[in-house]
């Protein structure tokens, strides 16, 4: 597996469907205690809204219920900051699954609780995401 760190986000081709890489990273996030608070398929929305039709794209809005009560013990507006969004979205014949990079963009000037819960809750997400790379024998790439 090769891992790239950029200032916006890391992703991951999966080489399986959409639907396979979607249960597959539920699957993971559960494992890492990383509740799933809202599924949004973007396809579905747009074909029902608007009529028009595109590749599967769902974003899953997540978050660590632990991570985010540390954070805002210590930061009244730590919620700005939560949930976080995971994009699964088809690719041709496979899947790509991209997360924000938060401790990439974390500002040093912030408070302690918020500092480690982006880096904790990223931990988490990072190891659902690379079991998901390493089931479907993938690897990170660059978005």
């Amino acid at each position: 597996m090769t891992a790239v760190t950029q200032t916006q986000s890391l992703s991951a081709v999966i080489h399986r469907t959409f639907d396979e890489a979607l249960f597959s990273l539920r699957s993971a996030l559960q494992a890492e205690n990383i509740e799933i608070v809202r599924e949004v398929p973007f396809h579905l929305a747009f074909r029902k809204s608007m009529g028009v039709s595109c590749r599967k794209y769902t974003v899953l809005v997540v978050w660590s219920q632990f991570e985010a009560w540390r954070a805002v013990l210590t930061e009244d507006n730590a919620g700005l900051l939560i949930p976080f969004n995971i994009v699964v979205r088809e690719n041709g014949g496979s899947t790509v699954i991209a997360i924000d990079n938060w401790t990439g963009r974390r500002a040093a000037h912030e408070a302690i609780g918020i500092s480690m819960m982006l880096h904790d809750t990223e931990t988490r997400i990072r190891r659902a995401l690379e079991h998901c790379v390493r089931d479907s024998r993938s690897a990170w790439i660059e978005t």
